[in-house]
């Protein structure tokens, strides 16, 4: 984790990313980052642009990056996001080859987007836990997943709440026996589909884990044994049900 100043990070780091307003050259300088394990940049005006930027600085760095997240963000919100920049992501994420925890809630991802994500992660070596939730997927995104669970079993957690999601997407994901060897698909609330075809895995709650506690077990390397009750936010941890075993959580909090 970076510690100290900007400007001593900045000096003791080497060269630095430069900043594009959108007026000045591009950055030819990247971030010495080989160290940076987790990167969080929620509530800020990323754009697809500067998201591929600081995935060039990670991989091209051999980073050790573990964690990334970009939520809240307006990653693709742009109507016309370039097709150089798209491409440009989909080759650079499955170079951040120690990424376990990737959350994308929030960027405006439109079905089409979120299916090339998930299709470009299918042969990730350690990628454990997606989130995608409130964003515009629906059945690409699904037929993507199975797809990308079947070849990738590192693959056990995906959160997809406040999505598009309907019953035949539902059904698809039902009839992927991959789906059984899932720790978890949350779909929540505000998804269009009946609550009567969620069944374990498939739950429909949200996932409310704490960022903090997440990157805790990453840190140890032992994420993937982590259960849905130990990396939820204390502040909202909820006694587990015999009858119900998605009522663990109720919204999302401390990410």
């Amino acid at each position: 984790m970076l510690t100290g100043t900007m400007e001593e990070q900045a000096r003791n780091s080497g060269p630095i990313l430069a900043h594009n307003t959108g007026t000045s050259p591009a950055p030819t300088k990247t971030l010495q980052c080989s160290a940076l394990q987790y990167l969080h940049l929620s509530r800020n005006n990323i754009r697809l642009s500067g998201a591929v930027a600081l995935l060039e600085a990670v991989a091209s760095n051999n980073s050790g990056l573990r964690a990334l997240s970009p939520i809240q963000n307006p990653v693709f919100n742009d109507e016309n996001v370039g097709d150089a920049d798209m491409q440009a992501l989909l080759t650079l994420l499955p170079q951040c080859r120690r990424l376990i925890f990737l959350t994308l809630d929030s960027t405006g991802m439109a079905d089409e987007i979120g299916a090339s994500i998930l299709l470009s992660l299918g042969h990730h070596p350690q990628l454990s836990w997606i989130d995608m939730g409130s964003n515009q997927l629906s059945g690409q995104t699904i037929a993507a997943l199975t797809n990308t669970m079947e070849v990738n079993t590192n693959l056990k957690r995906i959160s997809l709440v406040g999505n598009q999601i309907n019953d035949p997407d539902i059904k698809c994901l039902i009839a992927s026996p991959a789906v059984m060897d899932m720790d978890g698909v949350w779909l929540g609330r505000r998804n269009p589909c009946s609550v009567e075809l969620l069944q374990p895995p498939l739950y429909d709650s949200v996932l409310n884990y704490s960022t903090a506690i997440v990157m805790e077990y990453i840190c140890r390397g032992d994420i993937s044994s982590a259960s849905a009750e130990e990396v939820q936010s204390p502040s909202t941890a909820k006694p587990r049900s015999d009858d119900s075993p998605a009522a663990v959580c109720t919204s999302p909090q401390d990410r």
